[in-house]
């Protein structure tokens, strides 16, 4: 073998130099992407990017409204973003693109009841004590008290609406004063709008 020959077999061709460094560039731009994606799917923003009809959950989300119920949850020390309530399996995040890909949904959007006694109090959220001592003589009512479980311990969700107008629901029955920005069903329990 003549030295030409032998120099050439020594070091690999500049092509697969250019396809190496091509690869790692894609692995580096993937890799960014991926973080990235994982970051940004934390935020509210994301959910209202493919899911249009969830713009206005994102929009009370970030107003800030002092008479909806998400603003406590999603500020201050503790503030929780949409996944901390949220937290769909891959299977359900799968489902839901094929429909919204397909325009197989209904707006607007049917209304999830996971807001219930086992969700809110048994994730550690809230503590039913607590909440019970924190509503003692409520609404100018001497004694009464919408969280004892004189009715039955009803779920969370009948009248605590996240991103709507909650509903104080007692005032089927009573006449009880409403917090601000809540609604009063009619005596019927008919709820006109949330």
């Amino acid at each position: 073998m003549d030295d030409r020959g032998a120099k050439e077999m020594g070091k690999p061709p500049r092509k697969r130099w250019v396809a190496l460094g091509a690869a790692g560039v894609a692995l580096v731009v993937l890799a960014a992407l991926t973080t990235g994606g994982a970051v940004w799917h934390e935020k509210p923003g994301f959910c209202g990017v493919c899911h249009v009809p969830m713009q206005g959950y994102v929009d009370g989300y970030a107003i800030r409204d002092g008479t909806l119920m998400i603003t406590p949850h999603a500020t201050g020390d503790a503030a929780m973003n949409c996944l901390d309530c949220h937290n769909p399996g891959i299977k359900e995040q799968a489902a839901e693109a094929v429909h919204w890909v397909t325009g197989d949904y209904v707006f607007p959007l049917q209304r999830r009841e996971f807001a219930t006694r086992g969700f809110c109090l048994a994730s550690g959220c809230h503590d039913e004590g607590k909440i019970i001592a924190a509503t003692k003589d409520y609404g100018g009512a001497v004694r009464y008290n919408p969280h004892d479980p004189r009715h039955g311990r009803l779920e969370c969700l009948r009248c605590h609406v996240m991103h709507g107008k909650s509903v104080q629901m007692c005032n089927q029955c009573h006449n009880l004063k409403l917090p601000q920005g809540w609604i009063a069903p009619a005596v019927n329990g008919v709820v006109a709008a949330r």
